[in-house]
């Protein structure tokens, strides 16, 4: 099935991150699937093609209408799309596979948001203010048996993510990378990313997704690559 999208305004458009997540997520006919950070739906309605059921949050209302609208235009029923914080609106429910596209570029103290869908690219000044709420109630939120699959840049330390996540009871590796030139939101930052990171690559960022499970003997727990 060919899925169609329409973007609506003050809400995020799909972008190389997006697809690049696409590309290596997938759930199964048993699965239970949300997505944080939804955006106009892409990916929750990409994983609805073969999931049970999907639920799918964003902190946007202009981006909830957006994806609700795509989902009827699909005729994908088996998605629901709610307004709200992160794991807010799913409190006490589990799931077999979460997955998110969340910010992650850094954004200077003090930034002041002048349209809604700046939310998704305020990461706080380490790039880490979601990535780590996401790692924190991932325990609360995953079953036994389930996974996380998200994906970020460099710019936000993939080295932290692999360390909260052990501290957390996980395992994860590096499902997929790849260098991508810097983003507009990224570019119009530069300078300001260069003087908190000298090391910085001058128009590259590398972009990869993280997959993660529970440790089921913490006595062996490692990070795989």
């Amino acid at each position: 099935m060919t899925l169609k999208f329409e973007l609506f305004p003050h809400v995020y458009p799909p972008q190389t991150d997006t697809f690049f997540l696409i590309e290596h997520a997938c759930a199964t006919p048993e699965d239970c699937v949300l997505e944080l950070c939804t955006g106009c739906g892409v990916i929750a309605l990409h994983l609805a093609l073969t999931a049970r059921c999907v639920s799918a949050i964003d902190n946007n209302p202009h981006a909830v209408v957006n994806a609700r609208h795509n989902a009827n235009i699909n005729g994908v029923e088996n998605v629901i799309i709610r307004l709200g914080d992160l794991y807010e609106p799913v409190r006490g429910q589990r799931f077999d596979l979460i997955v998110a596209n969340p910010p992650y570029v850094p954004t200077p103290l003090g930034w002041r948001e002048t349209d809604i869908i700046e939310t998704a690219w305020n990461a706080g000044p380490d790039g880490r203010r979601i990535l780590n709420r996401i790692i924190d109630g991932l325990s609360e939120h995953l079953t036994a048996n389930g996974r996380l699959l998200f994906v970020q840049s460099s710019l936000s330390d993939i080295g932290q993510t692999e360390k909260r996540l052990q501290e957390r009871g996980f395992s994860c590796w590096i499902r997929a990378q790849k260098w991508i030139p810097f983003g507009p939101i990224s570019r119009g930052r530069f300078e300001w990313l260069k003087q908190q990171s000298p090391l910085i690559h001058p128009d590259q960022e590398l972009l990869v997704v993280v997959e993660a499970h529970r440790i089921r003997n913490k006595g062996r727990a490692r990070t795989e690559r």
